[in-house]
């Protein structure tokens, strides 16, 4: 490439993990190593059915149903110009607060993820 436009350009930024994971938006995930990879794996794969014909797992979280939160008194501003990060609002309404978010670094506006 620096031969044609004169532009110095890493493999990473012509298409590397971070490359495809915020800019062109093919990547869903990335993983530090081989070892991570297979743990998000292992991670995500928890939260789905084992087949079409199931329904997704159960888990007993140990989180109680009936929980209040008084913080989401006051997440959201009372002015509703004002931002706030709604990722305080998913893991404060989710179990456990635990979530995996999906596509964390592309169109960050928007969030998309297992709970």
């Amino acid at each position: 490439i620096k031969s044609v436009t004169g532009e110095e350009v890493t493999a990473e930024d012509l298409g590397g993990a971070m490359a495809h994971n915020s800019v062109s938006g093919v990547a869903h995930f990335a993983a530090e190593n081989e070892d991570d990879c297979i743990a998000q794996i292992r991670y995500l794969l928890g939260f789905l059915p084992s087949n079409n014909m199931e329904d997704a797992p159960l888990v007993d979280t140990g989180d109680d149903p009936t929980r209040e939160d008084e913080s989401l008194n006051s997440l959201l501003p009372d002015n509703s110009n004002m931002p706030y990060d709604m990722k305080d609002v998913i893991a404060a309404t989710v179990d456990n607060g635990e979530y995996y978010e999906v596509q964390p670094f592309y169109a960050t506006n928007i969030i998309t993820c297992f709970a």
